[in-house]
């Protein structure tokens, strides 16, 4: 198990660039879960779970010169319905008041959307509306979920073992104790567990 999981952490090797991430993106970025055990073990859950719960780091605001050659793209391809009441200049900068904490990449996309799906110069609000699709800069925000589900699916399956040892009537007292409160607050409302006065739980006795 400890050599597939560092396997799984170490079959990827990104590129300068995207070793300048956050330790716990670089982490998630090289993780092949592929290569990882149909079950995880107590280690390899405990880091699965680490990088499911490790905040993403925001993309860098797009360069105020790159905003507007993007505006100025669209001012010249698009037709705009105010272009009499206000100047190009202001019309840009009053742009770039509003939508400058995007990313480079999300500006391109507004871009490569405006130009392809509208009449008019957008407004503001529908600047907005396009930048809102936008899906992200990198795979990680995937990656992310993936690593999550993965976590939610070994949980799950210690879960349903659980239960069903219980179940059976195989659990000892010491592994009762052992088990997180939540699942046995779960196992007393499918009457597997009985809860004490004190609040200790016990097998409850199967009737066959």
């Amino acid at each position: 198990m400890a050599q597939q999981l560092s396997q799984a952490f170490t079959a990827y090797q990104p590129p300068m660039q995207e070793i300048l991430l956050p330790d716990s993106s670089a982490e998630l970025l090289k993780l092949d879960l592929a290569s990882l055990p149909d079950r995880l073990d107590d280690l390899a859950l405990a880091k699965l779970t680490r990088l499911a719960n490790s905040p993403l780091p925001q993309p860098a605001p797009c360069p105020e010169h790159k905003f507007m050659d993007v505006m100025t793209t669209l001012q010249s391809c698009l037709p705009s319905q105010q272009r009499n009441a206000i100047s190009i200049e202001v019309q840009a900068e009053a742009y770039w008041q509003t939508l400058r904490r995007n990313s480079l990449a999300a500006i391109k996309h507004l871009e490569v959307q405006a130009l392809n799906r509208c009449e008019w110069f957008p407004t503001i609000a529908e600047c907005q509306c396009i930048l809102s699709e936008f899906t992200g800069d990198s795979h990680l925000p995937n990656k992310r979920a993936s690593v999550r589900r993965r976590v939610q699916d070994e949980r799950q399956a210690r879960l349903d073992e659980a239960m069903g040892r219980l179940s059976t009537g195989e659990a000892s007292q010491a592994e009762i104790d052992a088990l997180p409160e939540k699942w046995k607050s779960i196992a007393e409302t499918r009457s597997l567990l009985w809860r004490g006065d004190d609040g200790s739980y016990t097998l409850r006795e199967r009737k066959f």
